[in-house]
């Protein structure tokens, strides 16, 4: 769940911005504040700026995964889910008009 920090509690280049993290994913920033706000994605809030470990997004994502495969019971179901993630993702970045 995001919290509040004290940011001179922490090392800046610790963190990733969600710019910074918008790159590091291919997801755009909007799609990035979706997640912290509907799927907890693992993040600090730093003067109303989100601020997120590089090693715990990973451990997010592993763990989104490992769920996905706990749940499936064939290799098509892995690979639906995948593409059905895959598809939101997609649908989800794309720009508003």
């Amino acid at each position: 769940m995001p919290q509040n920090i004290n940011p001179e509690t922490i090392a800046p280049q610790e963190y990733l911005t969600v710019g910074q993290l918008s790159t590091y994913l291919g997801w755009t920033p909007r799609f990035i504040d979706g997640l912290v706000r509907g799927e907890h994605l693992p993040g600090f809030e730093i003067d109303g700026q989100w601020r997120f470990r590089r090693g715990d997004v990973v451990d997010w994502l592993e763990q989104k995964i490992l769920d996905v495969l706990k749940t499936a019971t064939s290799t098509e179901e892995v690979l639906a889910a995948l593409a059905e993630a895959e598809a939101q993702i997609a649908s989800k970045n794309r720009p508003s008009i």
